[in-house]
């Protein structure tokens, strides 16, 4: 038998040891993939869209979610939550007269950013992904027009301890500590950092430093992503109570009012942004910031004054009967990502019930809540049939609602009307669940809102 000559040997041995060690890298990669994915640093994502993730609290992708929680349960919960909007948004609101400037604003213009948005049947709230810190690290916190201020849950997501752009601000900081609403501001005894805290009238609240730090979303196709935003201000809470979000801790909170300085919008210097939201779990669709903000001019209607994203409603229709109210009792209606349904005021709702009652002409069936004041039994199929709501608003701008965000359907084929009776006598809200496959965008330099009806799942939203 002919032998192997020992450099031969040597050579194949060497082989055979290299493929072994890429097999077993190849194993560990596919098995620490996903467990580093979860972590807080950021992983580049491979998606065409190159956006930020938007997740509804409530969905199964959101690691807030809790699978346990019954439907009628759940309803309930976000019910209670709407009520309790209402008389949030109800109560007034201090204001800061100047404009916040962090460190980079002054000299980079408005960012354009993106970020994707995935819709949960279970809950009509959204989580939105980007980064903060140096490195950044990944943070998970609700979209919500009408907060005034970008806060973080130190004990869920973000910590300082990690980044080496973090700073805490100081009770005596002018740029922004001291622009706070005196009845945000907790400023205590020696305790030299700026402390906020911030309560809800649904009895949740927010406690911690108001900080400085690197922000980061990903950008819009074809750019490096992440894109820094800037060093903006933000509460990094350190106690944030979450009893009336089904138990479960809160990531944060992207404010995105026009009307404060320290949320994400004025901070960023933002003037454009629009969402387009799918009601499908399994698709989803693009929120731009900046200029490829998606606004159709022929379906704008001006912001009423310069407060929070108000637009007139001037009429009511359902089907072809118009709801026998005037535009001047319907007065404004405020537009409301944060809010899970649209509620109309007294004044509109009761008129709008009784022709909605005459219009469905279905069979009673006994409500699972008392503020849904109007269920009956029908089919899917007879329910899409039905005469569609419509909402006007000035530059005769019409926004048509599907039958499937007018009424939301219950076991044994039970539906409800989603849209509800406001708590607040003079206040009315839109909704996100009745905003489902419209597109929305809001310019804040022309004072002006657009509602499109569009497939939100397409590639071009």
């Amino acid at each position: 038998m002919a032998r192997v000559p020992m450099a031969s040997t040597t050579t194949y041995r060497i082989v055979v040891l290299l493929s072994l060690v890429f097999l077993l890298c190849s194993i560990l990669l596919n098995f620490f993939t996903p467990l580093l994915q979860s972590h807080n640093s950021y992983i580049p994502s491979n998606n065409n869209n190159d956006g930020s993730s938007i997740i509804s609290k409530d969905s199964p992708k959101s690691p807030l979610y809790n699978a346990s929680t019954p439907q009628q349960t759940r309803i309930a919960q976000l019910l209670h939550r709407s009520i309790s909007r209402m008389k949030y948004l109800a109560t007034p609101r201090e204001r800061a007269s100047t404009q916040t400037q962090t460190q980079t604003q002054t000299q980079e213009p408005p960012p354009d950013i993106s970020t994707k948005v995935t819709y949960d049947p279970k809950s009509y709230l959204y989580i939105a992904s980007y980064y903060i810190g140096t490195p950044p690290q990944k943070i998970l916190a609700f979209v919500d027009t009408a907060s005034d201020l970008i806060w973080t849950n130190s004990q869920t997501a973000f910590k300082s301890s990690d980044s080496k752009t973090y700073s805490s601000l100081p009770c005596k900081d002018k740029t922004f500590c001291q622009k706070l609403p005196s009845n945000q501001r907790a400023c205590k005894g020696s305790d030299p950092k700026c402390t906020y805290k911030i309560e809800y009238s649904d009895g949740s609240s927010t406690t911690g430093v108001i900080s400085q730090d690197q922000f980061w979303f990903d950008a819009p196709a074809g750019q490096s992503s992440p894109k820094e935003v800037g060093f903006l201000g933000f509460g990094y809470a350190i106690s944030a109570s979450s009893e009336h979000f089904t138990g479960e801790d809160i990531n944060g909170c992207l404010g995105l009012s026009r009307v404060s300085p320290f949320s994400f919008i004025s901070q960023s210097r933002i003037q454009k942004f629009s969402h387009c939201f799918v009601k499908d779990a399994s698709r989803s669709s693009i929120m731009y910031f900046g200029s490829q903000a998606i606004i159709h001019l022929e379906d704008s209607t001006p912001l009423e004054g310069t407060g929070y994203y108000y637009v007139k409603l001037e009429g009511i229709l359902v089907g072809d009967n118009k709801v026998k109210v005037t535009p001047r009792q319907l007065g404004t209606i405020y537009v409301d990502s944060g809010a899970s349904y649209s509620m109309l005021k007294e004044i509109a709702f009761t008129p709008f019930l009784e022709l909605i009652k005459k219009v469905v002409a279905k069979p009673i069936a006994p409500s699972p809540h008392k503020y849904l004041e109007f269920c009956f039994k029908a089919t899917k199929a007879e329910v899409e049939g039905l005469p569609m709501v419509k909402f006007q608003f000035t530059n005769n701008v019409n926004v048509v609602f599907a039958n499937d965000v007018t009424y939301m359907e219950f076991d044994d084929g039970v539906w409800c009307l989603a849209i509800l009776r406001s708590s607040e006598k003079d206040l009315s809200v839109l909704g996100n669940f009745q905003m489902t496959n419209l597109n929305v965008g809001y310019d804040i330099e022309r004072n002006m809102m657009s509602f499109t009806s569009a497939n939100c799942a397409a590639s071009t939203y």
